[in-house]
């Protein structure tokens, strides 16, 4: 798989006020906002705002999911993945949804 000449992480990420991601066309793009260039309610208008939390002491970053309005779950937060990965041998009901989701898409 090629991954280039480099990899860019969340220190490099933090020196911004917001890196915005646009996927809907490829190969896609990412706009810096340098600090105090834009106002945050500006950038999220019309966005809904899921709030992340570190995992672990490294920074990376999980949400909570949950699948039907059931119980939550931390899920790692990884920008470039290109799949969504749950663990078959978890206890938990919304990894068993997941999984059943990719053996039986639509």
């Amino acid at each position: 798989i090629p991954i280039g000449d480099g990899l860019i992480g969340l220190w490099f990420l933090n020196a911004f006020d917001a890196v915005e991601f646009r996927w809907d066309e490829r190969p896609g793009e990412a706009i810096f906002h340098p600090k105090g260039s834009v106002s945050w309610d500006k950038l999220t208008e019309g966005l809904t705002t899921v709030p992340l939390r570190p995992l672990g002491p490294d920074g990376l970053l999980c949400m909570d999911i949950s699948v039907g309005g059931g119980a939550s779950v931390p899920a790692l937060v990884d920008t470039g993945a290109p799949t969504t990965i749950a663990n078959r041998q978890s206890p938990s009901p919304i990894a068993r949804k997941i999984v059943r989701c990719y053996e039986n898409p639509l």
